[in-house]
């Protein structure tokens, strides 16, 4: 499941209306100082910014970076009645089994979930910074 269907099904179920901000990676817009300093030091794409929840340096809202890192976030802040995830406390294994597929899907190569599941190729950005950080 990609960030962007993750996000819908949570706002379905638990979120106020979402806004959303398309970033061209065309023009590097992800590589200009406002967005490095404010939303991701990495500099890429996406990137969830939670207004409803108050940060401690005057930004516009909390900003959450990397694709599991944004499942999660979402999942815990706005999916109380586990919807979309499991309770780690009433369900551990479950929960194990779903960060262990959560990891998995973002280390593999976006190819790869098109050959196996017959998914969108914009999930994921391959295998990291690094050739094969994520084996």
């Amino acid at each position: 499941m990609s960030v962007n269907r993750l996000a819908g099904s949570v706002s379905d179920h638990a979120t106020p209306a979402a806004s959303v901000e398309h970033v061209s990676i065309r023009t590097n817009r992800q590589k200009e100082p406002w967005y490095i300093n404010t939303l991701n030091p990495n500099g890429k794409i996406p990137v969830l910014v939670d207004r409803n929840r108050p940060t401690t340096t005057g930004a516009e809202g909390f900003a959450v970076f990397e694709t599991a890192a944004i499942m999660l976030y979402l999942s815990q802040h706005y999916d109380p009645e586990y919807k979309l995830w499991f309770d780690v406390a009433k369900q551990p294994g479950e929960y194990s089994e779903m960060l262990q597929w959560i990891f998995f899907a973002v280390c593999l190569p976006a190819s790869l979930l098109v050959e196996l599941w017959n998914s969108p190729p914009l999930q994921h950005g391959g295998v990291g910074p690094m050739q094969g950080q994520c084996m």
